[in-house]
């Protein structure tokens, strides 16, 4: 799925946090695997709007989790 979203940094539990989410789904914010997600977290500005493609990874009756990122673009700084 494409996500556009704000980069908001590390979050809850070292999971990378975003706002603004738009794209395939629009959210207020949406979690983001860190271990899992392929994310270069720690070269990207915070603040920063992102654009990715990613995969759902549904936990049954835990707020979803996306994980697996690819082709991540940095729209804005």
């Amino acid at each position: 799925m494409l996500i556009e979203a704000t980069f908001l940094g590390e979050g809850f539990n070292g999971n990378y946090i975003f706002s603004n989410v738009t794209g395939d789904i629009t959210q207020d914010h949406l979690w983001l695997n860190q271990q899992r997600s392929n994310f270069p977290g720690d070269r990207i500005k915070h603040g920063a709007r992102v654009k990715f493609f990613c995969t759902m990874f549904s936990r049954r009756r835990k707020p979803t989790r996306y994980t697996d990122c690819r082709q991540v673009e940095v729209i804005t700084e």
